[in-house]
């Protein structure tokens, strides 16, 4: 059941960055868009530097990535730690 739910909420994101994106314009975008990214406090307990940040991109190229990943309905849910690889940037 946590399973399908968390696959739910992968496929309900990218709608919504959509959404916030269009609804927005060029004096309101980091504010509609920085709830979809975590803090840098929050990313370091997952990740380890560096990690893409919010303002290194346009706000219309983050819109431009996520469309791309948004393609890829397939979705691969981690059931333990061991499932993970760590990829060097």
């Amino acid at each position: 059941k946590i399973e399908q739910e968390i696959k739910e909420d992968v496929v309900k994101f990218f709608p919504k960055f959509e959404a916030a994106f269009t609804s927005g314009d060029k004096k309101t975008w980091k504010e509609h868009l920085l709830p979809f990214f975590a803090t840098q406090e929050e990313v370091k307990s997952y990740m380890r530097e560096p990690f893409p940040r919010y303002e290194e991109k346009k706000p219309d190229q983050w819109n431009d990535a996520f469309k791309f990943l948004s393609d890829y309905t397939e979705c691969n849910i981690l059931r333990r730690i061991d499932d993970a690889k760590v990829v060097d940037p």
